[in-house]
């Protein structure tokens, strides 16, 4: 495992934009995303959903949205999007970790102690800060950029 400054937890539409963001000011983040591919939280959804803005309105940073800018993009349109914006600016996004757990103990400023359990369980961290051998440093933000509500608030 490496360590990262920043895990962003949800590989969707915020996940991907705080990705650009962050790679912008040279921060070392990965993005993790339960699914098999970008998108698929779309994807999955029932075949007529569209968005309910039109193109123009539907891009993130960086890249505009790839179609005509008075139009409702289908889920698929989205999901492909997402896919392509992530190759674009080759966000670092693990794929098939699911954030099943999120917790810390002490002050939003300084972590004291930190839990992520993912499956599968490559994104682990049960340390305390200044007692952390063998364990992956803990990063200074997690940002949970996801719908789940399986997720403890931090």
């Amino acid at each position: 495992m490496e360590h990262v400054e920043t895990v962003i937890i949800g590989g969707g539409q915020a996940g991907l934009s705080v990705g650009y963001y962050l790679q912008q000011q040279g921060h070392h983040f990965v993005i993790l995303d339960a699914h098999a591919r970008i998108g698929d939280a779309w994807r999955k959804r029932w075949d007529s959903l569209r968005l309910f803005t039109p193109a123009r309105y539907s891009s993130l940073a960086g890249m505009p949205f790839p179609a005509s800018g008075h139009t409702f993009p289908t889920k698929d349109e989205m999901a492909d999007y997402l896919e392509a914006y992530a190759t674009r600016f080759k966000l670092p996004v693990k794929l098939g970790v699911r954030v099943d757990k999120l917790s810390k103990q002490g002050a939003a400023s300084s972590w004291r102690r930190a839990t992520c359990a993912s499956r599968p369980r490559m994104w682990s961290w049960r340390c305390q800060a200044g007692n952390a051998r063998g364990c992956l440093p803990l990063p200074r933000n997690l940002i949970r950029a996801s719908s789940s509500y399986i997720l403890v608030p931090i």
